[in-house]
């Protein structure tokens, strides 16, 4: 491979969640998640998540009851992810 493809078109990309774990499940076997955490933040890059996928996200953990044996899971599932979390303190996202 001489170069990587590089999406052109308007619109924005749709991922799937499976897509994405498994993007970040790369990274991680990479020994790269970091760097590239720390890379991505310096450009201002952000992450656009439906509301509908928060609230599925946080009714999963809360229905598996992983609020009763995990503190990050009862940080996510009882506080905001977002600008407003922030400016209360709450998390700023992913643990």
């Amino acid at each position: 491979m001489d170069a990587p493809f590089l999406y052109q078109e308007k619109e924005n990309v749709v991922w799937s969640l499976r897509q994405v774990l498994s993007f970040v499940k790369t990274l991680e076997q990479l020994n790269c998640l970091d760097d590239f955490l720390v890379a991505a933040e310096k450009k201002g890059l952000d992450v656009e998540i439906p509301k509908e996928t928060i609230n599925y996200a946080k009714m999963y953990l809360f229905d598996a009851g992983y609020h009763k044996t995990s503190s990050d899971a009862k940080k996510y599932i009882s506080s905001g992810i977002g600008a407003t979390c922030r400016e209360r303190g709450g998390p700023p996202g992913p643990i």
